[in-house]
């Protein structure tokens, strides 16, 4: 496999998007977001707490906060998963990259982690910008070892959405792609909810129609 030429496709990856202003547009979302968040905190911490409980509220703002983001990396994940290959198609571009000696497997490899680059580099910055904030807010160090943990396995379920999307991508809208994806991820995540608790004998168990398709 050639490194090299995934690099080209990883750095013309975040190229593609930052012309496309996707990446502004989340930045400042995500500032805006985090700016309403500090300011209720900064209210309610100068009105309605006291010194003992401002440290847990920090790390609560940021829990939360965490779980906006969370929620948020796995939108933008369809999003550019539905778009890396997307674009490239409806441009005509595609056929151009691939007169090039590059192969399917490279270019898509290339694609799969500029897309994973730019939602987890998102994910890290927007997580270090809100425990700035809120620690600077609450005068206390808003910091979870947990949240780290976190960001590291978040990483794998943004690289399968990634993945997924990119799949669906070529085939469908970007709009009806992306709604699909919404749903298709939705009814996985139903399904780890009434499997995962089950052993594997207990799987052939109570069968109904939407279990089947579980």
């Amino acid at each position: 496999m050639n490194l090299s030429a995934i690099k080209i496709i990883i750095l013309n990856t975040l190229n593609n998007e930052w012309r496309s202003k996707a990446v502004i547009f989340l930045s400042v979302f995500t500032v805006f977001v985090l700016l309403i968040a500090l300011a209720v905190l900064s209210f309610v911490n100068e009105h309605y707490l006291q010194e003992m409980q401002v440290e847990s509220l920090g790390v609560r703002a940021l829990g939360i906060f965490f779980l906006v983001i969370n929620i948020w990396s796995y939108l933008i994940s369809i999003y550019f998963g539905v778009s890396s290959v997307r674009t490239d198609a409806e441009y005509s571009v595609l056929p151009q990259i691939l007169s090039f000696p590059i192969s399917r497997g490279e270019y898509l490899t290339g694609r799969i982690l500029g897309s994973l680059l730019l939602v987890m580099g998102y994910y890290f910055i927007s997580l270090l910008l809100a425990i700035i904030s809120i620690s600077l807010v609450t005068k206390s160090l808003a910091l979870s070892p947990f949240i780290f943990i976190g960001f590291i396995m978040n990483s794998i379920p943004n690289f399968m959405v990634i993945l997924i999307s990119l799949l669906v991508g070529p085939y469908m809208g970007k709009l009806m792609s992306f709604i699909t994806m919404v749903f298709l991820t939705l009814f996985i995540v139903i399904s780890n909810g009434r499997f995962a608790s089950l052993a594997l004998g207990q799987y052939g168990e109570d069968l109904g129609f939407f279990s089947i398709i579980g």
